[in-house]
């Protein structure tokens, strides 16, 4: 193997491997990131639920209908 061959060889795992680490830690950022929008989405639909509307059966003691 010449040494040209050799140094094109080293260039090209080196490629790979960066690549591969960059996916792994973007990956690793977006699944942490889509952990914490669930959670912020489960909180939300808690608060939303205290403030359900409903509508009020006409009052006969007060007058009102």
């Amino acid at each position: 193997m010449s040494p040209t061959s050799l140094s094109i060889l080293i260039a090209v795992v080196g490629v790979v491997v960066s690549i591969c680490s960059s996916m792994f830690v973007a990956g690793s950022r977006w699944g942490r990131i889509e952990g914490d929008m669930r959670g912020m989405s489960e909180r939300l639909a808690r608060i939303e639920g205290m403030f359900t509307l409903k509508l009020r059966e006409p009052d006969e003691t007060h007058g009102r209908r």
